[in-house]
């Protein structure tokens, strides 16, 4: 199918702009955007007494990680599937495939979190075996587990050495899993898995947990209009 134009995503992302995403971050992205380097005008703070930047204490209004712009590269896709979204799963597997297409990983799944059980459900995912979409990792299991009760990325440079290890499928040696946070709790994780030791480098997780934090309201989104639809 063919993608949205370009503007249609910059108008979703001015209209998701300190309520999904940073403002700062949009707003700096917005300009790298703008090849003709006309002026943009600002995007308004969330509402009364939010800081200027989208977060306290952070950096300057504009002033971004390259880690954060890359991930916005990957947002700016997703905000464009946004409007189009009719089933989770399949938007799910549509951000998936962003990643993947921008970063380059080989192996990349997101999973949630089954509020009446505790286990992760793996929604979506690309290089993993399609027998895995839709099995569970029980509550705290793995390194999925792990992430989601502490809130936090792990980096595992060798899965087999890590006691943390629950094994679903066999080939991966190393793994990066970024928390979903939404309203101050994980709430589901996004992972990308190597067959190299130690593949992934401090860059690689800064990236990944700039792409978790920025996905993670957008996804709330599809999975409140999911449940609508119920």
């Amino acid at each position: 199918r063919t993608a949205p134009g370009r503007e249609a995503a910059r108008v979703e992302l001015r209209r998701c702009a300190g309520t999904q995403f940073r403002v700062d971050v949009v707003e700096a992205f917005l300009r790298v955007l703008d090849t003709r380097g006309e002026a943009l005008p600002p995007i308004p703070a969330a509402g009364p007494g939010a800081p200027a930047n989208g977060r306290a204490g952070g950096p300057a209004a504009g002033q971004i990680t390259p880690a954060e712009t890359r991930a916005l590269a990957i947002i700016y896709r997703v905000a464009a599937e946004i409007g189009r979204l009719t089933e989770l799963d399949r938007f799910l597997q549509g951000v998936v495939n962003i990643v993947v297409e921008e970063v380059g990983y080989a192996n990349c799944g997101i999973a949630l979190l089954d509020e009446a059980t505790g286990d992760l459900v793996i929604r979506a995912g690309r290089g993993i075996p399609a027998g895995l979409l839709g099995a569970r990792v029980p509550r705290g299991k793995g390194y999925a587990g792990w992430v989601v009760e502490h809130g936090v990325a792990l980096n595992v440079p060798d899965i087999d050495a890590d006691p943390r290890h629950y094994r679903m499928t066999g080939g991966w040696r190393s793994c990066l899993v970024a928390p979903l946070i939404g309203e101050g709790r994980p709430f589901g994780v996004i992972l990308a898995q190597s067959e190299r030791l130690a593949a992934f480098t401090q860059g690689d997780e800064q990236l990944l947990v700039a792409v978790a934090g920025q996905l993670a309201q957008a996804i709330e989104v599809a999975r409140l209009h999911d449940q609508l639809k119920r």
